[in-house]
This record gives structure tokens, C-alpha cells and sequence, in this order.
């Protein structure tokens, strides 16, 4: 997979948005909460690029 870096780069940064998001509703900053929930949908989108402009692999294609 040639987008292996950048995909568990994404993964990585959701994590933290993940755990910011958990702060925020400890907090109760709702406004805080819907944007990190934005970011976090547009890091999703991001990765799903990632992986549907990566090339088939055989395996992929044949799995067993």
C-alpha cells in the first residue's frame, strides 16, 4: 500500500481528535464538540481516498 504513512498519520491525528473530543464533553463545549467532530469526518473522507486510489493488489483480487 503506498499511502501506508500518510493513512496511519491520519489514523494517528483521529486518535487525538478523538481524545479532544472527550476533554471537550467533559467540559461541556458543545461548539468545540461539533467542529472537532467535523474535522475528525473530514480525516474519515481523507483516508478513504487514500485507499480508493491505491492500486488492486493480487491479493486483493484473489483472496483466500
Amino acid at each position: 500500500m503506498r499511502n501506508r504513512e500518510a493513512i496511519l498519520k491520519k489514523l494517528d491525528s483521529i486518535d487525538s481528535n478523538l481524545n479532544k473530543l472527550n476533554t471537550f464533553l467533559h467540559q461541556g463545549r458543545r461548539d468545540d464538540c461539533y467542529e472537532t467532530v467535523d474535522v475528525i469526518r473530514e480525516q474519515i473522507d481523507q483516508i478513504r481516498t487514500y485507499i480508493e486510489t491505491d492500486p488492486i493488489s493480487g491479493a486483493e483480487l484473489n483472496p483466500r
